[in-house]
């Protein structure tokens, strides 16, 4: 893979690294962070582009995607030794790299480890709400409609269930799904006008983690990381 900055090729190493310099292992040079997941991009995204896409998960089958690392495996905080591969959501792109390898980290605690997220997905992005041109010529890139309903999703990590409370009374017919991180539906059901919770038994689920949306009339009012620990 060439890696290009301000026109410049800095080589096609045959691995990268992310969180130091390419050529030291100098302690003093690591990047002192969080990181909630990476996309990269054949091309240039526009600023207007980045923003847009940057609080929606995406497909991995977008036009100009190479890899995109949700880093969503392990349990949060917990003792995760051993889980120090982090997969590549699968993508169109015929040279994507694979995975990702965590290297020098302590994998237990609140820190050097996988942790929960503080972003809120507002669902994948979706053609179907609206769309931008991008700087490169023909690119549609995909926003999301600004309408949200706040809701939390508990206890996160769970196991055999969890519970989704509405932060505000329900005056509709709401939607709820179970997606695994490919986008596909893993369960789906209602929260019938004027309830605000409901219990979903997670049972038949693997471990992992997956995304809980809710919806109103096929318009996604929201989006929550969820992981099942067991």
């Amino acid at each position: 893979m060439n890696f290009v900055t301000s026109g410049l090729s800095i080589g096609a190493p045959s691995k990268f690294y992310l969180g130091r310099d390419f050529f030291t292992t100098l302690s003093t040079e690591h990047w002192q962070g969080r990181v909630d997941e990476l996309r990269i991009w054949d091309h240039a995204k526009s600023q207007t582009a980045i923003q847009n896409g940057m609080n929606c998960a995406l497909r991995g089958t977008e036009s100009g995607l190479v890899a995109y690392y949700p880093f969503d495996q392990g349990s949060p905080v917990q003792n995760n030794a051993g889980v120090t591969t982090s997969w590549s959501v699968p993508t169109s792109s015929p040279y994507s790299y694979p995975y990702f390898q965590l290297q020098n980290f302590s994998m237990t605690g609140n820190n050097s480890n996988w942790i929960c997220s503080s972003v809120t997905l507002n669902g994948f992005c979706s053609p179907a709400v609206g769309e931008e041109v991008d700087d490169r010529s023909g690119e549609q890139e995909q926003v999301v409609e600004d309408v949200q309903q706040e809701f939390k999703v508990y206890p996160n990590p769970g196991s055999g269930w969890f519970n989704l409370k509405l932060n505000a009374s329900n005056e509709s017919t709401l939607q709820w799904k179970v997606l695994n991180l490919t986008g596909v539906v893993m369960m789906e059901g209602i929260l019938p006008e004027g309830e605000t919770d409901i219990q979903v038994q997670t049972e038949a689920l693997a471990k992992g983690m997956y995304l809980i949306q809710l919806f109103k009339e096929e318009k996604n009012l929201g989006t929550k990381k969820w992981i099942k620990n067991n």
